[in-house]
């Protein structure tokens, strides 16, 4: 409340957006891919959010839902880089299948007191849950692969 800077929280929902929503990531991602958007998230968590501003709380509000966000896509970068293949609305160009025996798996994202996150993939304890697979295969994409 006491910043007085040029960036309002709607300009950094604007600058995740352009990021986030381009077709090359939001669709189809791949290592690379995956990179270059963290790089650009990074690059908005150094230059707009220590310039953000709120002229009155309801303007704070939306300024820490935007900081949050921000750190929330920094983490799905994180990991949809971890996950080398592709599954449900996760599709990979890359890792262009599902892969049922190597990555019937959750990516546990942990941050630690210090602030660095820490990555885990644990299997999927199926001896909890009634429903479990039949078999574990890598199955190709059903859907056509852009050229990067």
């Amino acid at each position: 409340l006491t910043r007085r800077g040029p960036i309002r929280p709607s300009d950094v929902w604007a600058a995740i957006g352009e990021v986030t929503c381009e077709t090359s990531f939001a669709l189809f991602k791949d290592a690379k891919r995956i990179a270059q958007t963290r790089g650009a998230i990074r690059a908005i968590c150094e230059q707009l959010l220590p310039r953000m501003s709120a002229p009155d709380p309801h303007e704070l509000t939306k300024a820490l839902e935007a900081r949050s966000y921000v750190e929330m896509v920094e983490l799905c970068c994180l990991a949809y880089d971890v996950r080398q293949e592709s599954r449900g609305e996760h599709f990979r160009a890359d890792f262009p299948y599902r892969d049922d025996v190597q990555w019937l798996r959750w990516v546990v994202l942990r941050k630690g007191g210090n602030g660095e996150v820490t990555v885990s993939t644990p299997p999927v304890p199926f001896d909890r849950y009634p429903l479990r697979p039949e078999k574990r295969e890598r199955i190709p994409s059903p859907f056509p692969i852009p050229r990067s």
